[in-house]
């Protein structure tokens, strides 16, 4: 039976910078039997954009369970089923596996929620030897990161607490793995000991016998504290703020030319206090036993804070970017590319990434 390796994140553990590559290496992995499928293909995308070296749009389909996604699921599988009478291993990729759920009527809260989920997920999948394959990051690492996501990449205007109260299910690192375990042979790794060569040393992980140079790997840029800040207020002041504005603002806080906007060169963190901090690290590990997190050596840097000054600051220094930059952000517009990648650079025509 072939092998298939669901790789769940987590977020902010490096999957897209892993996703990239094996996205475009496709060919060389399938002459060594190992297929990492388009998905996009059957699920509807485009090949240009970054999604489409994701697997996101199965859990999608898993989760939201309407007619056409049944329709594209078993076609999906169908296709899996002919790429494994060519390749001892499929592996496929998406953070979005790992905070999914599904609803089951006469059943509610979060937790059900996540183990009918993955019940959908072992089945749809049981006719492979399926496993799990899973990077941490210390909780409270972990939080600050994905606090900044949200509030980049969605239409979140949480509070840092706030985005910790909703969130408990997906901290609660106990909780995740032992679901996971009772369904599925499960890998954990830890990202701090796979970074200084992401993409080989997950490979390693999973027992895959290839490599690639490390100039391969193309790391997502993450937006600064002082950049979430400022985001997060210009979407509380305009709420009806688009997409197309939010991803611009999102775009203009990651370029390095504007890092003297945000004061990046003083670290800051989300976490009021270390006792606050220490105390989310605690919890999230309770019931955790398969990899050990040393706990902070040091205090928690200051409070990042943003006044109505600096706030005045970066709406001046946004509006005259919008204006000098105004041919290359309309040719990024163009070519479909999501703020985060290649955030300094951009096509040089319009429709080239």
């Amino acid at each position: 039976m072939t092998r298939l390796i669901l790789h769940f994140g987590t977020h902010k553990t490096g999957t897209t910078a892993i996703q990239g590559v094996l996205a475009s290496k496709r060919s060389m992995l399938s002459s060594r039997g190992i297929c990492y499928p388009e998905s996009w293909k059957f699920f509807g995308g485009n090949a240009k954009q970054n999604s489409a070296n994701a697997h996101a749009h199965i859990s999608t389909a898993l989760a939201r369970n309407e007619p056409s996604d049944i329709r594209r699921l078993r076609e999906f599988s169908e296709h899996l089923q002919k790429e494994a009478q060519t390749h001892h291993t499929i592996v496929l990729s998406a953070e979005a596996f790992n905070r999914r759920v599904f609803s089951v009527p006469g059943q509610s809260g979060e937790l059900a929620g996540r183990e009918a989920f993955l019940d959908r997920v072992r089945d749809y999948f049981s006719n492979f030897e399926t496993e799990v394959a899973i990077v941490y990051r210390r909780p409270d690492q972990y939080a600050e990161s994905m606090y900044s996501e949200s509030i980049a990449n969605s239409q979140s205007v949480l509070s840092f607490d706030g985005f910790l109260k909703r969130s408990e299910v997906r901290f609660n690192y106990g909780f995740q793995l032992k679901s996971l375990e009772e369904r599925f042979p499960t890998l954990v790794a830890k990202f701090d000991d796979l970074k200084d060569d992401l993409v080989n040393q997950f490979l390693l992980q999973l027992s895959l016998d290839v490599s690639f140079p490390k100039e391969d790997e193309i790391r997502r840029t993450s937006i600064s504290k002082a950049g979430t800040l400022w985001l997060r207020r210009s979407k509380r002041e305009n709420r009806e703020m688009e997409k197309r504005e939010k991803n611009l603002r999102w775009l203009f806080a990651l370029q390095s030319a504007n890092a003297s906007v945000f004061g990046t060169q003083n670290k800051t963190s989300f976490w009021s206090n270390s006792r606050k901090r220490d105390e989310h690290i605690r919890t999230s590990l309770e019931g955790f036993t398969r990899l050990t997190f040393d706990m902070p050596s040091q205090a928690a840097p200051r409070l990042c804070s943003w006044d109505d000054n600096q706030h005045f600051i970066a709406e001046n220094a946004y509006k005259a970017w919008l204006e000098k930059d105004a041919q290359r952000i309309s040719r990024r517009l163009a070519a479909q590319m999501l703020p985060f990648v290649d955030p300094d650079g951009g096509p040089i025509e319009a429709g080239v990434s």
